[in-house]
C-alpha cells in the first residue's frame, strides 16, 4: 500500500509516519472512532479518566513533591560561591546549603548576610520563589500531559478477554484518532483542542517568560512552531504529544513517542473492529441499534468450519484478514464473518463455564 492510497486520509498522508501502513492504521482508527457506538461508551471513558481534574489527581503528588524541594532549596542561606556570582560575577557555581533545623537554617543566613552580594542573592531568590508560589496555586495538566497518559495507559494495558476486548479495541482507537489533525468532537472535550499550537497574544504572568517572549504580533507571523519552552511560550495542541516542530522547520515525529507499541495494538483494534461492524451490518441493513431484519429463512452456517477458519488465521500470522483471505481465495466478507462467528461462540462456551 503507498502512500498516496485513497483509503488515507489528506490531512494524514502529509503527517511524517515513517510507513504507508501507519498512515492507513490511523486513517482507519479516524473513521472508527466517529461511529456512535464509540461516543457512547469512550466518550464518558475519557471525560472519567482523562479530564483535568482525574489527571491532576495523578500528577499532582509527584508535582507537590518536586516544588516542595525547589522551595527549600531557594529559602536555604546561599553557598560562597552564589554570592561571589551576585558581588563580583563569578562563575564557580553553587548549590543551596541545607540545615538541620531551623536554628542551623537562621545561622546560614546570619552568616551569608555578612557578605556584599546577599541583597541581590535574596532578591532573586523572592523572584523565583515567588513565581514558584504561583505555579503552585495555578497549575493545572497541559493537554499533551493527558493526552500522553492516555497513550502511555493503553499500552501498558493488556487486551482482556471476550467480551471485554471490543471495548478495550474502540478506547483505542479512539485515542489513536485524538492523535491525528481530524476534529473529534464526538469523543468529548479533549477531541475539541486544535491539532496545530498557537502563540500566547496576551502576557503569561510569568515574570521571566514575559521578559523573554517575543513580540506577540511578529510570533504570530513565524512558520509555526516554536517548542513550548518558557522563552517561547504557547498554547500547545494535540500534535505536541506525537509531533515535534522548531521554527523554520518542518514537522518530526518525537523519536521518544512509543509509536511501534502504539501500532502494534492498533492492528488488532482495528481489524477487530472492522470485522465486527461487516459481520453485523449485511448489505442493505440499516445502521442503527436494532439488529437488521433478515427476509426469509436465515443463512445457514457451520460451526466446525468456522471454528477451523478461525484457527487457521490465527495460527497464519497474517497481519491483515484481508491477506488471508487473499491466500486462501476466499472473499474477506465471508472470512471476517466467520471469524467473527467463532469468536462469538468462544466468548459463550467461556462465560458458561
Amino acid at each position: 500500500m503507498t502512500a498516496t492510497t485513497p483509503g488515507v486520509i489528506p490531512s494524514i498522508r502529509t503527517l511524517p509516519l515513517p510507513t504507508a501502513e501507519a498512515k492507513d492504521l490511523f486513517s482507519r482508527a479516524v473513521r472508527l472512532a466517529q461511529r456512535v457506538e464509540v461516543e457512547q461508551t469512550v466518550k464518558p471513558w475519557l471525560e472519567k479518566y482523562y479530564s483535568v481534574k482525574a489527571v491532576s489527581k495523578r500528577l499532582l503528588p509527584e508535582k507537590q513533591r518536586l516544588w516542595t524541594e525547589n522551595q527549600r532549596g531557594l529559602t536555604a542561606a546561599p553557598t560562597k560561591g552564589e554570592l561571589e556570582h551576585y558581588a563580583t560575577g563569578s562563575q564557580t557555581g553553587w548549590h543551596p546549603q541545607r540545615g538541620g533545623n531551623f536554628r542551623e537554617h537562621l545561622s546560614q543566613h546570619r552568616e551569608a548576610a555578612k557578605h556584599p552580594g546577599y541583597t541581590n542573592a535574596i532578591a532573586m531568590r523572592r523572584a523565583r520563589l515567588k513565581d514558584l508560589k504561583a505555579k503552585r496555586k495555578n497549575w493545572r495538566p497541559m493537554l499533551q500531559d493527558r493526552l500522553r497518559m492516555a497513550v502511555d495507559d493503553i499500552i501498558k494495558a493488556e487486551y482482556p478477554d471476550p467480551p471485554e476486548h471490543v471495548e478495550h479495541s474502540r478506547r483505542l482507537v479512539a485515542i489513536a484518532a485524538l492523535l491525528m489533525p481530524e476534529a473529534l468532537p464526538m469523543l468529548g472535550e479533549l477531541g475539541t483542542h486544535p491539532f496545530a499550537g498557537r502563540p500566547y497574544l496576551k502576557p503569561t504572568g510569568d515574570r521571566f517568560s514575559d521578559l523573554f517572549r517575543m513580540d506577540p504580533a511578529e510570533e504570530a507571523k513565524q512558520p509555526h512552531k516554536h517548542p513550548v519552552t518558557g522563552v517561547t511560550p504557547r498554547y500547545p495542541g494535540r500534535e505536541e504529544v506525537m509531533f515535534l516542530r522548531a521554527p523554520g522547520e518542518s514537522r518530526k515525529l518525537d523519536t521518544g513517542f512509543p509509536l511501534d507499541d502504539l501500532l502494534e495494538k492498533l492492528r488488532a483494534a482495528v481489524d477487530e473492529l472492522e470485522t465486527n461492524i461487516d459481520a453485523k451490518l449485511p448489505a442493505g441493513a440499516n445502521e442503527g441499534n436494532q439488529p437488521p431484519k433478515l427476509k426469509g429463512r436465515p443463512r445457514r452456517t457451520d460451526p466446525e468450519n468456522d471454528t477451523k477458519l478461525y484457527l487457521d488465521w490465527k495460527a497464519s500470522g497474517f497481519k491483515t484478514m484481508l491477506d488471508f483471505a487473499n491466500k486462501r481465495n476466499l472473499p474477506i466478507g465471508n472470512v471476517k464473518a466467520a471469524i467473527h462467528r467463532a469468536e462469538v461462540r468462544l466468548s459463550a462456551s467461556r462465560q458458561a463455564k
